[in-house]
């Protein structure tokens, strides 16, 4: 399991030595090494003979044959054991098409892969709610490949912006689990540049309907509440109205 270099050893750990490892978890690795050096990102071009080198140049015969032999995607058909895939649509470093590109050869001989996509995301899951649905779908994949106890998923996908691109059903829970946003609606709040909470409108509706239903205000019937924005420090919840109101004469520096 890794992530980066670490997801491209976890290809490699699965190709070159098939029947070594139980299962995989490749993070954003890169599985092609002829597509990586082709989409390396323009602030990286000062570096990139330093890439050739250490991988190989692809404008020698010697360097192509190496990147060939070096690649996992050459290789997809000796994998043998379940491998898991997490990748960011907006990776500018390792583009979302090294993860594609492999599912699909995957996929074409029928080897178990579950491919997840954040599209939201980048080289790594940086969001909370992402973090946690990625972490509860490895968990649950890895004690279905090692045994052991997991705890279930839960909502932690559905409250995430995780698209199962493949292979739900080879991680148990993930099918049950899988976000249904174009079904029942989705709802992004942003509330600043620096935190942004995805929730679906039943989650929403029912969390409000059930907080501030029960409140009351000082000789006043129950009454109705709108959500506000959590401040920027705020990493408790991903709905506005699980956010603590402040009481009746009290300050909030929230």
């Amino acid at each position: 399991m890794g992530g980066s270099y670490g997801g491209y050893a976890t290809l490699a750990g699965l190709t070159f030595t098939p029947e070594a490892f139980a299962c995989g978890v490749d993070i954003v690795g890169p599985s092609n090494l002829f597509t990586l050096l082709q989409t390396i990102p323009p602030y990286w071009e000062a570096g990139k003979q330093q890439f050739y080198k250490r991988m190989g140049d692809p404008n020698t015969e010697a360097g192509k044959a190496l990147l060939t032999e070096r690649s996992p995607l050459n290789f997809a058909e000796r994998i043998v054991r379940p491998l898991l895939i997490g990748q960011g649509a907006n990776d500018p470093r390792v583009n979302v098409r090294e993860s594609d590109q492999i599912v699909e050869a995957m996929a074409a001989k029928k080897i178990p892969v579950t491919y997840v996509l954040f599209p939201d995301e980048g080289h790594g899951f940086a969001r909370p709610v992402n973090n946690i649905a990625f972490n509860a779908v490895t968990e649950n994949f890895l004690a279905k490949c090692l045994g052991g106890r997991a705890e279930g998923i839960g909502d932690t996908v559905k409250m995430s912006t995780a698209q199962i691109k493949h292979g739900a059903e080879f991680t148990p829970g993930l099918e049950q689990a899988s976000p249904s946003n174009q079904a029942s609606g989705a709802l992004r709040l942003v509330s600043s540049s620096r935190w942004t909470f995805t929730v679906s409108w039943e989650h929403l509706r029912a969390t409000c309907s059930a907080r501030w239903a029960t409140r009351k205000s000082p000789g006043k019937s129950a009454r109705a509440s709108t959500c506000r924005p959590p401040s920027a420090r705020c990493t408790r919840s991903a709905c506005w109205a699980t956010r603590p109101r402040r009481r009746s004469g009290s300050r909030s520096t929230a």
